[in-house]
């Protein structure tokens, strides 16, 4: 049984609180805990037991309290037409200081909702997924970085798409009745 325990932690000891059925607390103040810089850091526990025996165990961890760096490459079009929408592509770039980051995409309306039915991958530097799911409208992609620590970064690329190809309304010629040399202005219509 326990008789007496202590941790140090950030070069400081904590004496525990030991009951009579052996079981232990210590109290480290949240200013302490909040002094750890980002990396590995050690606890050592020094106890010993009520016949004089004693022992040191140590407990390795990692603080990581800084998200992982994510950028993202604006594609060359972000008004797609139906055609576009099949084969989506824009580079990411993302980094952490402590461990590799896993990365997830999503489309969201302007609402920041969600649009369920797509199949979007983020690998090796690239979303890539069909749109085609998507009606007519302004939407964006996001992409989420996350480090083991639980620390996000997130990103927007904003997005059209118009799958409504223009209709002719009218043509009309300022001057209906023409002569050969003579020109007229021509207005042409178009509606989606």
């Amino acid at each position: 049984m326990v008789r007496s325990l202590s941790i140090s932690l950030n070069s400081k000891t904590y004496g525990a609180i030991v009951q009579a059925d052996g079981g232990w607390s210590v109290v480290v103040s949240a200013d302490d805990i909040l002094a750890l810089s980002d990396g590995s850091h050690a606890a050592r526990v020094s106890y010993a037991g009520v016949y004089g025996n004693t022992g040191i165990a140590t407990k390795s961890f990692i603080v990581d309290t800084d998200g992982p760096s994510l950028s993202l490459t604006t594609p060359g079009d972000v008004l797609l037409s139906a055609a576009e929408t099949t084969g989506f592509s824009m580079a990411y770039n993302t980094s952490d200081t402590l461990s590799t980051p896993v990365v997830s995409a999503h489309v969201v309306n302007a609402l920041n909702v969600v649009q369920t039915g797509l199949n979007l991958s983020a690998a090796s530097g690239y979303v890539t997924g069909s749109l085609s799911g998507l009606s007519d409208g302004q939407y964006s992609i996001r992409v989420d970085s996350t480090d083991a620590a639980g620390n996000t970064a997130r990103q927007f690329q904003a997005f059209t798409i118009d799958k409504t190809a223009p209709k002719l309304s009218s043509i009309v010629f300022a001057d209906s009745e023409l002569k050969i040399g003579d020109t007229s202005l021509v207005t042409i219509t178009f509606s989606e």
